[in-house]
């Protein structure tokens, strides 16, 4: 079970203050209620482009993967943070989130190569995010994503150890599970 996350920041906090609070003190407070999370990935924006967020071009701030061994692992963490000992991890996400502005969803996970993952904090990631025409499936936008990768691959200008594709709709929206 893997999900991904676009959480933006509150209007009043700067980037660099939404992704400390997030790092130092959000993701340690989450961590041990997130039981059975095989893969959690905190993907923050490096452009400092205000102007591109004021004109909607970019509505997020960070981009997070959660993965889990199982759905039953995915709805026990869920039941922990709607619990009263998920209260504390609900209150601080008002400190630095704008929570109507999050969207979560499902993806599945679809290998592009046989590369050999780089050692954490060597390579940058890159993040594309296509959205099917209205007369193409997602299977066809899939293909078309991969088939990108492996050029890109072997022109040398990248490589993709793996293609997040998107389950439900052709945008995020908000989860069923997003705690207010």
């Amino acid at each position: 079970m893997r999900t991904i996350a676009f959480l933006q920041r509150r209007p009043d906090l700067s980037r660099a203050a939404f992704r400390a609070h997030y790092e130092e003190h959000h993701a340690p407070l989450a961590l041990p209620l997130l039981e059975g999370l095989r893969h959690y990935v905190r993907n923050h924006r490096l452009d400092d482009d205000e102007g591109a967020r004021a004109a909607g071009a970019l509505p997020f701030d960070a981009i997070s993967e959660f993965e889990y061994a199982s759905r039953g692992a995915f709805d026990a963490m869920r039941a922990r943070v709607a619990s009263d000992e998920g209260a504390a991890l609900r209150a601080d996400e008002l400190r630095f989130m704008h929570k109507p502005g999050n969207h979560y969803f499902a993806a599945t996970l679809e290998p592009a190569s046989d590369a050999v993952r780089p050692a954490p904090g060597t390579a940058a990631k890159w993040i594309v995010l296509a959205r099917s025409r209205p007369d193409a499936g997602r299977a066809a936008l899939r293909d078309r994503v991969r088939e990108a990768a492996i050029r890109l691959e072997r022109s040398g200008h990248a490589t993709a150890e793996r293609i997040d594709v998107a389950q439900d709709g052709d945008r995020p929206r908000p989860a069923a599970y997003d705690m207010r």
